[in-house]
Formats: structure tokens, C-alpha cells, sequence
């Protein structure tokens, strides 16, 4: 497992930016995403097998009902990664993360 850190004083979608090109890079799949220490966030990354298709991740701001946003999500074939507190331009913010 690779950990790293993400800068929490970008966007949600810079955030997605970011992740999605060091999953590319890497050949790796993001598998736990949480606030860390002084506005940064820390990623945690698994290996995927080489040729294998990495998913698409969609972060998405909680801001209502967590079961209702995951029942809309599995309905597009998307599950549940993480839903945790991260850093997002600075403040703390809760966000789900769906493959």
C-alpha cells in the first residue's frame, strides 16, 4: 500500500484531478481518502494488476443524506470507496468517494 498526501486547499475537483492522475501514473486505485494534518489530506493507494482498468473515482460533497446519495450512486453501477472529513479549499468539509 502507498500512502500520500493531497493538497487541501484545492477544489473538490482538483482534488479528483490529482488522484485520478496519480492513479494513472502509478498503476494504482485510491482506497481510503481522510483528513490529515495541516490542511492536507492523506490518500491511501493498492497496486492494481497491470492492463486492468482503474475505475473512474467521482468525489462528491456530503451535505445531505448519505444513504440517499449512495442509493443514487449504486443505481449508476458506482459503490462506496470512503465518506470521510477532508480538507477542500481549506476547510473541512465531509466527502464520499464512488468508483
Amino acid at each position: 500500500m502507498l500512502k500520500d498526501t493531497v493538497d487541501g486547499t484545492f477544489t473538490l475537483a482538483k482534488q479528483s484531478d490529482v488522484i485520478a492522475n496519480g492513479e494513472q501514473a502509478n498503476n494504482m486505485q485510491l482506497v481510503a481518502y481522510a483528513k490529515g494534518q495541516a490542511v492536507t489530506n492523506d490518500a491511501s493507494f493498492e497496486e492494481v494488476p497491470l492492463g486492468q482498468d482503474i475505475p473512474p473515482l467521482q468525489l462528491i460533497e456530503v451535505t445531505g443524506d448519505i444513504a440517499a446519495i449512495t442509493k443514487a450512486q449504486k443505481a449508476t453501477g458506482r459503490t462506496l470507496v470512503f465518506d470521510n472529513e477532508v480538507f477542500v479549499e481549506s476547510e473541512v468539509r465531509r466527502v464520499a468517494g464512488f468508483r
